[in-house]
């Protein structure tokens, strides 16, 4: 009897077990770190990222320009520190997204090397409304200091000049 009472206790052990080892979190996917050629850090895979519709370089400055003011408006309402990230850091990146949402469009539509980056700044600038304009000031470098709608201006063309870059040619 006392072995029937050993095999009992061992296959509970066993049991118990196989129920713990299957009963713990379920399997996650794991996150990805591109999407649509555009890195998760950044907000590539962002279900709000900035999609394009223009076929020409006014048009999509235009939405380039709409695109960064809906991203980087709500951070101002934000907390300082999100996801180990300042504001700052968070509206680095929405520009970037941005740019380079606008820059994979071009190239998919032939527009690569066709638009410039001070173009895009001319269509784009006024287009920034007054919450956008009374917000990043605090915001781009965190308040320290207040940043002037020129230093924001000078930060957005050292994003955008990457699109001033000649399509590349077939060899």
């Amino acid at each position: 009897m006392s072995l029937t009472r050993a095999t009992l206790i061992a296959a509970v052990v066993v049991v118990a077990s196989l129920a713990a080892a299957c009963g713990g979190e379920a399997p996650t996917t794991p996150e990805p770190s591109v999407c649509d050629d555009i890195q998760a850090d950044i907000g590539g895979c962002r279900v709000d990222r900035p999609v394009y519709l223009a076929l020409d370089c006014d048009g999509l400055a235009g939405e380039w320009g709409a695109s960064i003011e809906r991203l980087v408006t709500p951070i101002f309402a934000e907390e300082p520190l999100r996801d180990g990230k300042q504001k700052s850091a968070r509206i680095h990146d929405a520009m970037v997204l941005a740019t380079i949402a606008a820059g994979l469009h071009m190239d998919r539509h032939g527009l690569l090397g066709t638009c410039e980056s001070a173009a895009f700044m001319e269509i784009a600038g006024p287009a920034f409304g007054e919450p956008f304009r009374a917000g990043i000031g605090d915001a781009l470098y965190d308040a320290a200091p207040v940043a002037t709608w020129d230093q924001f201006l000078f930060e957005l063309q050292r994003v955008v000049r990457v699109i001033d870059v000649d399509a590349p040619t077939a060899s």
